[in-house]
């Protein structure tokens, strides 16, 4: 019940698939510690592309007319791109996670 109520992944002796084999079933297997490094590699590279002062600048020209200002002519974001930001990236770490990467 605890595992379910905070979305980790049920062990072996817990599992409740039907006709599995829980050696390749992917609602079982919990991650290896290589699984979380190469996620963690990913987030990282997610954040330095999202932090990047260039992203902040074509952010402001896509989206400086609609949100205001999100950053100024070298980069540095002011505190809307901060949240912008920080927005796009809880989605892109989100939707990381579904893909079998």
């Amino acid at each position: 019940m605890k595992a379910a109520m905070f979305g980790t992944k049920k062990t072996e002796d817990e599992c409740e698939c039907e006709e599995c084999d829980c050696e390749e079933c992917t609602q079982c297997k919990k991650p290896t510690s290589g699984d979380k490094w190469r996620y963690s590699l990913y987030t990282v590279i997610v954040f330095f592309i999202i932090v990047n002062p260039m992203t902040y600048k074509l952010v402001n020209k896509l989206l400086g007319g609609i949100l205001g200002v999100i950053a100024d002519t070298k980069g540095c974001p002011t505190m809307s791109g901060i949240v912008v930001h920080g927005l796009v990236f809880l989605v892109a770490i989100r939707y990381l996670m579904d893909f079998d990467i």
